[in-house]
């Protein structure tokens, strides 16, 4: 194919408001269909027709009827709901290990060192995303660098963080009564102060579980810019 024929599958498919990772990947299963359909004797602008008419179900925007009021694709809805479950699961397994080792911890640990450890996780799981955004800000600037277009559909996920350490902020406030309160009911045998530790254990689940689904949602956008770099040639800056 020649340099104006593949600009031309590129200004197509950018058409289609794909994050620019699967629009490559699609642009490459484009080029593959259509040079075997050249192969087989068609001309470029009838394997193009032929390639489109294939992709045209799975990338048409329409609402579902859901909650969700925006138009999307079929292959945007498979694609962002898998990326949303692969990251969830890790993020959630992690949540509940960590929670599980400050709930062990508080058998080994006095209560001023359980306090300390609670105050250091916090710290941790919540401003650790934001030193990492920090770290690699270059990388992650390209999004807003070229707002027009959606680079990623992690980046989606990854700038959550800013709100996170204001979210949270009730939590640190009362990290004293919150540690003293779930060290003292450990061995408690009262049944109401057990199901107020299992509320104190779950909204730390919660919080570690969101700090590591934005951790690696910054994680895999990372190593998905890499991927898209050479093709930010081709795009035009917001």
């Amino acid at each position: 194919m020649t340099e104006e024929q593949l600009a031309e599958i590129r200004n197509y498919l950018l058409t289609k408001k794909l994050p620019i990772d699967v629009l490559m990947e699609v642009n490459d299963h484009f080029i593959s269909q259509m040079m075997e359909l050249q192969k087989e004797g068609q001309t470029f602008e009838e394997a193009f027709t032929s390639a489109k008419n294939t992709w045209r179900k799975d990338m048409k925007p329409y609402w579902s009827g859901g909650l969700d009021i925006e138009d999307k694709s079929d292959l945007m809805r498979r694609i962002r709901r898998e990326s949303f479950r692969s990251i969830f699961s890790k993020a959630a397994l992690f949540g509940l290990l960590l929670t599980g080792m400050m709930y062990v911890s508080m058998a080994f640990l006095s209560e001023n060192h359980f306090l300390y450890l609670m105050i250091a996780a916090y710290i941790v799981f919540v401003f650790g995303p934001v030193l990492f955004y920090f770290m690699n800000r270059k990388d992650f600037a390209l999004a807003k660098k070229y707002s027009n277009y959606v680079l990623t559909e992690y980046q989606m996920y990854v700038f959550t963080f800013i709100s996170f350490p204001i979210v949270s902020l009730q939590f640190l406030l009362r990290m004293n009564d919150i540690s003293s309160y779930w060290y003292s009911t450990f061995h408690s045998e009262i049944r109401y102060d057990i199901n107020r530790s299992v509320v104190i254990a779950f909204g730390c689940f919660l919080l570690y579980s969101a700090s590591i689904f934005i951790f690696l949602s910054q994680r895999r956008y990372l190593r998905q810019i890499q991927k898209v770099k050479p093709f930010l040639k081709y795009l035009k800056q917001g």
